[in-house]
């Protein structure tokens, strides 16, 4: 259960969604088939070669650009010339925000204009689909998951520091090149903050298997990163187990379900789930955004450890009790570095020392001393660690080492 005081509860979800429209979740596989598909429009300079998907708003299609000679994606508003204003204002924001991020995993934009009352942009075309059709209900392998998490964790960073919130991270808006490169799509509900909203406090906008609790109406003020992070941990938690986290027969009833209930943890779903990543997608998927990671980065510098952690079974158990206990990357690298805890002062020791204290280091340092190749002394024995003692390597195998 949410607490009440963060963000109003249950009850406050629960009238929101009374007096909401659910047409707005735009979760389209849960609302049944798609309409028909009309006549692909007519468009100057533009061949239009088929439909690529449609949403709530605006429909896709794949074109190929004849004065450049290029393929791309062609988007354009559902109701044509009919369009109202705040879809149109919609639309142009789209466009904005995507020109604003200039990077590798985000689709690029092209061109933007207007035909006939129509508007549209181009759009850089993903041979690769969407990652919902690689989605197949099998769980991913775990150092897959994770490197494509944090891949689009660091991209979604970027936005943010453009003052850009997505509002609808998704596999289905995560396209994919022909070599496989992730690529962030459909900022048709982007959030610009340094704006103020066009959208009223109480609507809910997102698909609801991948939206935060505060999206779920009556807590529009609390939409920020931390609401991309939730949508980024769902996704993770989708590619961990073969499911998204909150799924039901009806999109009001998933709805609930974000706004009300605690996930099923990844691991008890899938039993080879490392419990680092277990941990790290709770985290994004707390009640509360101040709860979640505070930044996407600080989630894409934790999920760039597990992999290598995953794939080493030997890794020492000082370092799986560290990183469980970690609640932040920046207390990760104080703890590995030896530096101050920020939170608590504590220095924790070197662990890198630690393992060549005591014991273990004098057995190091013995084994080192006896062993060589034809009675030759070799490794720390070699460069001195015996002679810390007024010891010296036997004359035979001085000898033998000449």
């Amino acid at each position: 259960m949410a607490d009440p005081q963060e963000g109003g509860g249950p009850e406050r979800a629960i009238e929101a969604l009374e007096s909401a429209l659910i047409d707005d979740c735009r979760d389209t596989p849960l609302e049944g088939p798609s309409p028909p598909a009309e006549q692909p429009p007519t468009l100057a300079g533009y061949e239009i070669l088929g439909e690529l998907g449609r949403g709530g708003m605006g429909v896709v299609y794949k074109a190929y650009q004849r004065g450049l000679g290029r393929v791309v994606a062609l988007k354009m508003i559902l109701a044509g010339r009919h369009a109202g204003s705040a879809d149109r204002d919609r639309f142009r924001t789209e466009a904005e925000a995507i020109a604003r991020l200039q990077h590798p995993n985000f689709v690029q934009i092209h061109d933007i204009g207007e035909q006939d009352g129509k508007p549209f942009f181009s759009l850089e075309f993903c041979a690769g689909g969407s990652l919902d059709k690689k989605l197949d209900g099998a769980p991913w392998a775990v150092t897959e998951a994770a490197r494509l998490v944090e891949t689009l964790a660091r991209a979604m960073h970027v936005a943010h520091g453009k003052k850009i919130v997505h509002r609808d991270l998704k596999p289905g808006n995560v396209l994919l090149t022909e070599d496989g490169t992730p690529k962030i799509s459909d900022f048709g509900l982007a959030r610009k903050l340094d704006e103020a909203g066009r959208t009223a406090p109480e609507a809910i906008l997102g698909t609801p298997s991948y939206m935060a609790p505060e999206q779920t109406g009556g807590r529009g003020q609390e939409i920020g990163p931390a609401t991309d992070v939730y949508a980024l941990g769902a996704i993770l938690y989708e590619l961990l187990t073969g499911r998204p986290p909150f799924r039901a027969a009806k999109p009001l009833d998933t709805i609930l379900q974000v706004a009300q209930d605690e996930p099923v943890p990844p691991r008890q779903l899938q039993s080879k789930t490392p419990n680092d990543l277990n941990t790290i997608c709770l985290k994004c998927l707390q009640k509360g955004p101040i709860r979640r990671y505070p930044t996407a980065l600080a989630l894409a510098e934790d999920l760039e450890v597990v992999p290598d952690r995953a794939a080493d079974q030997g890794t020492p158990r000082w370092c799986n009790r560290a990183r469980l206990a970690l609640v932040s990357a920046e207390a990760c690298r104080c703890r590995v570095a030896g530096r101050p805890d920020p939170d608590t002062g504590h220095r924790h020791p070197d662990p890198g020392r630690a393992l060549l204290a005591g014991r273990g280091a004098r057995r190091l340092r013995a084994r080192a001393r006896s062993a060589g190749d034809g009675g030759g002394c070799r490794g720390p024995a070699a460069a001195g660690v015996g002679r810390r003692r007024g010891r010296q390597c036997p004359p035979a195998r001085r000898a033998g080492r000449t």
